[in-house]
């Protein structure tokens, strides 16, 4: 994070805490934690304007990633509905291949029966 961009003046902070009735050594311990509390851990606009545009970036590729697998799933069911009304059908015709089959034996059965 970039310490320069927080403005924080020790000692205006020092010399109120020491108006406000703070002993010396006190307000001094507390200006210098402050101090470095704000330089380790305060996020600037700019620290959050960076971190914002690589999570948009980040979101774009997912998106994209999305895209691209929604197009691949699509692709593949179709392909799966393709494979299963040809599966399918062969089982229709071989049924009625069946079908047939028995047909002509039952007439040939009935023609001998009679």
């Amino acid at each position: 994070m970039n310490a320069h961009s927080v403005t924080f003046d020790k000692l205006v902070y020092l010399d109120r805490l020491k108006a406000a009735g703070v002993p010396d050594d006190v307000a001094r311990a507390h200006a210098e934690g402050l101090d470095q509390a704000l330089r380790e851990s305060v996020a600037t606009k700019s620290d959050l304007e960076k971190v914002e545009a690589s999570l948009r970036s980040d979101i774009t590729k997912v998106d994209a990633k999305i895209d691209v697998t929604g197009a691949d799933l699509r692709t593949e069911i179709a392909n799966s509905a393709n494979r299963l009304a040809a599966e399918f059908n062969a089982t229709i015709y071989k049924a009625i291949g069946v079908v047939g089959a028995m047909i002509a034996a039952s007439s040939v059965v009935a023609h001998f029966w009679k």
